[in-house]
C-alpha cells in the first residue's frame, strides 16, 4: 500500500490504510475526521482478490461463467459512479431491514450507487426459501444455478425481471424498475424462444428454472389468475422429456416438484385428467413422506374431479340404455369419491408433529394494531382470529393445497349425489343423499377456515418468532413474496367454491385483490 493511497491521517502516522469510505477504519475507531487527499471523482477503489479472480478467468477463456461467490455482498465490486446514477427512490429499509433508522440515513455511498446487485439480493430473500429438516424448501437449488449461470443469459434476465418488480417505483440511471422489470421479462421469454428455435435442450436445468420464474413474474406482477397460463402444455412436455432420472439430484427434484405441483394446480381448476408422466413420476417416490402423500392425494383427487366432470357434463342422454349407464357411472363414482374423502382426512393423523401447526390466539397488541393500516387492508380480518403457524412456508402451501384439493373433491361429491337424486329411481342406493351433503358443507367450510387462518404468516402480517404469538406489523420474515404466491390457488378455489361460507369467500376475494395490487407493476 502506497502512502498515496491512505488518508491524510493515516499518511501523517505511516499506517497501513484501508481506504474504507466516509470514514477509514483507524479513524472510524478514533472517531476522528477522515480525509482523503484526492477528490477525483473518478477514483476508484477495487477488491483486489476479486480483480485478480475475473483477470484468471479472462486468461482461461470464461469470460462469461461465475463462480458462486462465498458471500455475495464481499464479492461486490463496489466503484464510485457519477453522481446521476444515485438511486434517490428506494426504500432502504426493505433491502437492509436489520439496520436502524440511524444507520440508514448515513450508509455509504456505493451501496447507495448499485441498486442492481441489492435488487438481486433482495430477490433471494423474497423468494429462496431453505429446506429445513423434512422441508424440502423452494427454489433452495436456484443462487447456485443463478451464479454458475452466464451473463445476459435467460435464467439471468428471469432472475431480474422479478428483482427489478420488487423494487416497485425505484429510479436510477433515466428508468423505472418497472420498466426494467418488463425489458428483462420480454429477453427472458425470447431468450427460451431461441432455445426452442435453436433446437437445443429446452429440458436443462437453467431453462426450466427460468420458464418457473417467468410464470411467477406473470403470476405476481402481471395479475394472471390461471396457474401455468400459456405454459401449461410446456412445462407437462419438459416434465416428459427430463423423464424420472431428474429426481436423482437435489436439483432436479426441486424443479419436478414446484412445476408439477403447478400443472396440478391447472388440473384441478380446470377439472382435466393429469398427464401419464405425473404418474410415472410419481410411481418413483416415497408415499410415506409428507409432502409426497399430499402430492399424490392431490393427484388422486384431480383424476377423480376430472371424471366427475365428464359424466355431468356428457348430457342427458337420448335412450334408456344412455341413462341408466351413466346413472351407474356416476353411483360407482361416487363410492370412489366418498373413499378417497375418508383416505384424506387420515393425512394430518399419519403425519410426524414437524409438519402439523400450531394454533396462535390473538394478542392485545395485535387488535390495536389493526388501526395502523388504512382503510381496506386484510389485516383487520386476521386481528381477533386464532392463526395456524406452520413450521415454514413451503409446508404451509403443502397443506393449504391438500385442502383446497379437498375442497373440490367433496365439491364434486355433493354435484355427484345431485345427481343420482335427481335422475336415480329413489332407491336404497341413492339414500342418504341429503344428510351426506350437509356433512361435505360443514366439511367444506373448516377446510376453508384453516387456509384463511393461516393467511397471516404468509401474506406478512405475522412474525413467526415472536412469543406473544399475534399477528404484528410489518414482518420481515424471510420469503414473504413467495408466501403470497404460493397462496394464490388456495384463494382461487374458495372465491370458486359453491358451497363455502360467504365470509370465507370474502375474506379470500379481498386477499387476492390486495396481493394482485401490492405487486402490480406501473404501466
Amino acid at each position: 500500500m502506497t502512502a498515496s493511497r491512505a488518508c491524510n491521517q493515516c499518511k501523517a502516522s505511516k499506517i497501513k490504510c484501508d481506504l474504507s469510505r466516509p470514514r477509514c477504519g483507524r479513524c472510524a475507531k478514533r472517531e476522528t475526521k477522515c480525509e482523503f487527499p484526492s477528490s477525483d471523482p473518478k477514483f476508484s477503489f477495487f477488491n483486489e482478490n476479486e480483480v485478480a479472480r475475473r483477470n484468471s478467468q479472462r486468461a482461461r477463456g470464461s469470460k462469461g461463467a461465475r463462480t458462486p461467490p462465498r458471500d455475495l455482498s464481499a464479492a461486490l465490486v463496489w466503484r464510485q459512479s457519477s453522481p446521476g446514477e444515485t438511486d434517490t427512490n428506494l426504500d432502504w429499509k426493505s433491502l437492509y431491514p436489520w439496520l436502524n433508522a440511524r444507520t440508514l440515513a448515513n450508509l455509504p455511498e456505493p451501496l447507495k450507487r448499485d441498486p442492481e446487485c441489492r435488487a438481486v439480493e433482495r430477490f433471494f430473500i423474497n423468494w429462496v426459501l431453505a429446506g429445513g429438516g423434512a422441508s424440502p424448501g423452494h427454489m433452495d437449488f436456484l443462487p447456485v444455478l443463478y451464479h454458475s449461470s452466464p451473463a445476459e443469459s435467460t435464467l439471468w434476465h428471469a432472475v431480474r425481471a422479478i428483482a427489478f418488480a420488487d423494487l416497485k417505483a425505484a429510479f436510477w440511471n433515466g428508468a423505472t424498475s418497472s420498466v426494467r422489470a418488463r425489458r428483462s421479462y420480454g429477453a427472458a421469454l425470447r431468450g427460451i424462444r431461441a432455445s426452442i428455435a435453436n433446437g437445443e435442450e429446452l429440458a436443462n436445468d437453467s431453462t426450466f428454472a427460468s420458464l418457473l420464474l417467468i410464470d411467477s413474474f406473470e403470476t405476481v406482477y402481471l395479475g394472471r389468475t390461471e396457474p401455468l397460463g400459456d405454459h401449461g402444455q410446456a412445462v407437462g412436455l419438459i416434465l416428459q422429456l427430463r423423464g424420472y432420472t431428474q429426481l436423482f439430484s437435489r436439483l432436479g427434484f426441486g424443479l419436478c416438484s414446484i412445476a408439477s405441483h403447478r400443472l396440478l394446480s391447472r388440473q384441478l381448476l380446470r377439472q382435466e385428467y393429469p398427464h401419464p408422466v405425473q404418474q410415472e413420476l410419481l410411481s418413483h417416490l416415497d408415499a410415506d413422506r409428507p409432502d409426497v402423500r399430499i402430492y399424490e392425494d392431490a393427484y388422486r383427487i384431480a383424476t377423480l374431479c376430472a371424471e366427475a366432470h365428464t359424466v355431468l357434463e356428457s348430457g342427458d342422454g337420448t335412450t334408456d340404455e344412455e341413462i341408466k349407464e351413466r346413472l351407474e357411472h356416476a353411483r360407482a363414482l361416487r363410492h370412489s369419491l366418498q373413499s378417497m374423502v375418508k383416505h384424506a382426512e387420515t393425512l394430518e393423523m399419519a403425519s410426524s408433529h414437524l409438519w402439523r401447526p400450531r394454533s396462535s390466539e390473538p394478542s392485545s397488541p395485535a387488535r390495536k394494531q389493526a388501526d395502523l393500516y388504512p382503510v381496506g387492508h386484510p389485516f383487520a380480518h386476521f386481528s381477533s382470529m386464532n392463526i395456524l403457524v406452520y413450521p415454514d412456508t413451503w409446508i404451509a402451501f403443502g397443506w393449504n393445497f391438500h385442502a383446497a384439493a379437498q375442497v373440490l373433491l367433496r365439491e364434486a361429491l355433493i354435484s355427484v349425489i345431485r345427481f343420482i337424486a335427481t335422475h336415480g329411481n329413489g332407491g336404497d342406493a341413492d339414500s342418504g343423499g341429503d344428510d351426506r351433503i350437509r356433512w361435505e358443507e360443514t366439511a367444506i367450510n373448516a377446510l376453508c377456515s384453516s387456509i384463511i387462518r393461516s393467511l397471516p404468516p404468509l401474506l406478512g402480517f405475522m412474525d413467526t418468532s415472536l412469543s406473544h404469538g399475534g399477528p404484528t406489523q410489518a414482518s420481515t420474515q424471510q420469503g414473504q413474496v413467495v408466501g403470497q404466491c404460493l397462496i394464490l390457488f388456495a384463494l382461487d378455489v374458495l372465491v370458486k367454491a359453491e358451497h363455502a361460507e360467504q365470509q370465507h369467500k370474502a375474506v379470500a376475494k379481498e386477499v387476492l385483490a390486495w396481493v394482485y395490487k401490492n405487486h402490480a407493476l406501473a404501466v
